[in-house]
């Protein structure tokens, strides 16, 4: 078999060719799948933080309400340093995962209406009764 002059590099130009694409989809596919992974990664951690600050927010509703209902008609109506909401604003809740769930409960201005938490007959609102 005779071959003309210079027919030998052309396969080798051709493997050559066919490696660099194979390492170019190889290397844009490896980028691709690190973005996949980060990002599932973030949306994960969002999902978390949003479920600890819901869970936040209903700890702080939860402790308003038991301060309105508990106690003798003096202590509902003076605010003070050892009502529950005052003890959850100053303490750090330890999650999982190293996680710190912190609530503060504050009212400035007068821009949360305490009253709404509870109806008429000082049952939390949203609370139904069970009868068997």
């Amino acid at each position: 078999m005779s071959r003309a002059r210079g027919e030998e590099g052309v396969v080798l130009l051709l493997v050559l060719v066919l490696v660099v694409v194979a390492i170019s989809t190889a290397y844009a596919m490896s980028k691709t799948s690190l973005l996949e992974v980060i990002s599932t990664r973030q949306y994960g951690q969002h999902a978390r933080a949003l479920l600890l600050a819901r869970s936040g927010v209903t700890l702080g509703v939860r402790a308003l309400q038991d301060d309105l209902l508990e106690g003798d008609e003096i202590t509902r109506q003076v605010e003070s340093d050892r009502d529950a909401w005052a003890v959850l604003s100053r303490q750090e809740i330890d999650l999982p995962g190293g996680a710190i769930l912190r609530v503060q409960v504050r009212d400035v201005g007068g821009k949360l209406n305490l009253n709404a938490l509870v109806d008429a007959e000082g049952k939390r609102i949203g609370e139904t009764s069970k009868s068997f």
